[in-house]
């Protein structure tokens, strides 16, 4: 398993067609737009690219017109996802090599986003316990039984 940083798309046949060579899974996958090796990471020419994405769905959102863009098989909220700022971002991914020639990604940034927010969670929650903690009537509790109230616990 080899992670890179690459920019993904979700799959869209009206955006990127659908051919008898291409896979028959396809639908539902991000295809990989680009993979950003460190050079390009630390002189933000990625940024560069992810722009050119998102105007080309601005213009084939105008060229196909609001009504076709939007279907999509499998995402229902596919309009409120494209016009979110961050629809094309740098992701980590894991990417693979479909039978029809199209690589896909296995964005793997989302476990690290569900890690930060649970983390975020429990540091607020240590926070608050210490903040109980250091008022005058837990200290002085804690002085006279050598243990913590049972709320700071």
């Amino acid at each position: 398993m080899c992670l890179t940083l690459g920019i993904c798309q979700l799959f869209t046949p009206n955006i990127h067609g659908i051919t008898e060579d291409s896979s028959p899974n396809i639908i539902g996958n991000y295809i990989v737009a680009d993979k950003i090796d460190s050079d390009e990471f630390y002189d933000n020419s990625y940024l560069l690219t992810i722009l050119d994405i998102k105007y080309g769905w601005m213009n084939a959102i105008s060229m196909i017109g609001t009504g076709a863009i939007y279907n999509h098989h499998i995402v229902l909220n596919f309009r409120h996802m494209v016009s979110q700022k961050d629809f094309i971002k740098l992701d980590i991914i894991e990417s693979i090599e479909m039978s029809g020639g199209e690589i896909i990604a296995i964005i793997k940034t989302l476990w690290l986003r569900i890690l930060q927010r649970r983390w975020k969670n429990i540091f607020r929650d240590r926070q608050n316990r210490i903040k109980l903690c250091k008022t005058p009537r837990a200290l002085n509790y804690r002085a006279l039984t050598g243990g913590w109230p049972k709320y700071c616990k």
